[in-house]
């Protein structure tokens, strides 16, 4: 029976073997900056990185007292974020398949119920076929491509963001309310160093919070989370700060009426 729980710094040296089993085996070219991060920890650091807390934590997918695979959510931006990433998942090949579906749910749950987050973005290689499904069998939806990212294995590939609402209770509500979010989440993320905006991301949130008149999703209004609208000054304000990156883009400040629709002023 496979158990699923938090590191604690007393795995910290099955956790060390399990990387290294990662890095040497086929699957190093699926990860990324998560082993960089790794690579300057000292004895003290390593335990800390092992234990659970809010901002990082690792859980672990357990055969009997067998690290057999883990997955990562770590908080993207202030402290009191309300996204999170959710990476560095893998299991040994024999256990893949449905314990493969309970450790990213287990992700989500944690994310949700003990790190009281919101909304998780996940970037996956765009030849992960397997993780993608399995993201989208949980309800993320697709939000955009990051060209020529180093893994591992020192390849060169593409990484596709995706991400989620955590607010609902099944995977179909869930993709639904992370389409409808899927604008703000990428401008949480715009914030972060870990999940970078690109031209995209900016062409996929523009439509929805920042072109003129109503917002809507295939002809349906969008009625914004009170988490988004409170919050949404804040994520144009990043986006101002990049706006002279992208070539194109010009947004002026915004006044946001609390209507169901929100309408925004476009310079």
């Amino acid at each position: 029976m496979i158990s699923i729980r938090p590191l604690t710094s007393a795995d910290t040296p099955k956790y060390r073997t399990l990387r290294q089993e990662i890095l040497a085996s086929k699957d190093a070219k699926y990860f990324s900056d998560s082993f960089e991060r790794e690579r300057s920890l000292n004895d003290e650091q390593w335990a800390e990185w092992c234990s659970e807390k809010r901002e990082h934590t690792i859980l672990g997918a357990f055969d009997k007292e067998a690290l057999v695979g883990i997955i990562m959510i770590t908080g993207q931006g202030k402290e009191s974020t309300t996204l999170a990433e959710m990476e560095a998942a893998w299991l040994q090949p024999q256990y893949r398949g449905l314990t493969g579906y309970r450790l990213y749910k287990a992700g989500l749950d944690w994310a949700k119920n003990r790190g009281g987050y919101e909304f998780v973005i996940s970037c996956i290689r765009d030849t992960a076929s397997a993780s993608i499904r399995l993201c989208q069998a949980l309800g993320y939806v697709y939000a955009y491509t990051i060209k020529d990212e180093l893994w591992a294995d020192a390849s060169v590939a593409d990484t596709k963001a995706y991400v989620i609402s955590l607010a609902g209770a099944s995977p179909a509500e869930r993709t639904k309310l992370s389409e409808i979010d899927k604008a703000y989440i990428i401008s949480l993320a715009s914030q972060t160093l870990h999940a970078p905006m690109t031209e995209e991301a900016v062409n996929v949130a523009m439509p929805t919070y920042y072109r003129a008149g109503s917002a809507a999703i295939n002809g349906q209004p969008i009625r914004p989370s009170r988490a988004a609208k409170a919050e949404l000054s804040h994520a144009l304000t990043a986006l101002e700060t990049i706006k002279g990156e992208i070539s194109g883009l010009n947004i002026s400040s915004s006044l946001i009426d609390d209507t169901p629709n929100p309408k925004v002023a476009i310079g």
